[in-house]
């Protein structure tokens, strides 16, 4: 396995590093794995999560370029547009850059938090996304789910009795100030639009994964037991989405002892093993070709 720090893009904006296969195990139908940002994390990601994902996919034998979006870490912005505007173009760029230096004409996309949600808007427009691996994407509540916090939040009180009563309160009080407003002690609702990672609706995501599933593209989703209240158990996602056609289309995992940016080595641990059993049942390497000539000829 070997790295090398690559510069690519239209103006050679954008850093990165290349992760080359494990020689033993390499094949060349094997997709190239892209790890995104998380959030406005330096491409090493939170304590150091993408380097240690994209050593071990290279090891098990898949290429891998772990790099930093324009305006993060060592990439250079690019001039007069967003930051939002250039997610998905410098993954593109990524791609065509691999594709022009290594020959890779298929990818997965594998991105935590925001990472996830620039994968999903590539795979929606390039179809040299084989795959897109998604570690905590959005969540959306289920009955069970909810029901799940309530008991945990009763557990985590000391008092079941007291906690019911004081989220009775809580209740009536929300009933109040909507019913009947009081326009003396109103306050002035934050702002948190520009902090806040916007949700799109459940049919609205509903869309968009149906769309990359129903043009070939792979998708697996992770959630962490630390990424949100919203999503606290295994099979929540295919609760949440039977009725959109999704359960059994779409992979998903639920690791309970993770917390959201995977701190603990063995967090990471159980992460790697879940991308790497994902990825060699969809892009197992090929079997030997009989015919093949291997050495010189008689």
């Amino acid at each position: 396995m070997k790295e090398r720090v690559v510069q690519f893009g239209p103006e050679q904006t954008l850093i990165g590093i290349e992760t080359s296969a494990e020689q033993r195990v390499a094949d060349p139908t094997r997709p190239t794995w892209i790890f995104l940002n998380a959030g406005v994390v330096h491409r090493a990601g939170p304590h150091r999560l993408t380097v240690n994902l994209a050593r071990r996919i290279a090891l098990a034998g898949y290429p891998a370029l772990r790099f930093d979006l324009s305006g993060l870490g060592d990439s250079r912005p690019r001039n007069g547009v967003t930051f939002e505007h250039t997610a998905v173009q410098d993954v593109c760029d990524a791609m065509d850059h691999l594709q022009r230096t290594t020959g890779a004409q298929r990818f997965v996309l594998c991105g935590l938090c925001s990472g996830a949600d620039n994968a999903i808007h590539v795979a929606l427009i390039d179809r040299r996304v084989a795959a897109i691996a998604l570690i905590d994407p959005y969540g959306y509540r289920t009955a069970r789910s909810r029901l799940n916090w309530f008991l945990q939040r009763a557990r985590n009180s000391g008092s079941p009795g007291r906690f019911a009563k004081r989220t009775a309160h809580a209740l009536m009080r929300t009933v109040r100030q909507r019913l009947l407003p009081d326009s003396k002690n109103a306050q002035p609702a934050p702002d948190l639009q520009s902090l806040a990672r916007e949700t799109p609706s459940r049919g609205a995501f509903a869309a968009q994964l149906g769309f990359i599933v129903d043009q070939g593209t792979q998708v697996f989703l992770i959630y962490s037991g630390g990424g949100t209240d919203d999503y606290n158990y295994a099979g929540q996602f295919d609760d949440a989405f039977r009725w959109y056609g999704l359960a059994g289309r779409v992979r998903s995992e639920y690791a309970a002892i993770c917390n959201h940016t995977f701190t603990e080595l063995e967090h990471q641990r159980v992460l790697v093993e879940s991308l790497i059993a994902w990825g060699e049942g969809l892009f197992a390497a090929a079997p030997p070709d009989p015919d093949r000539q291997t050495g010189p000829r008689s």
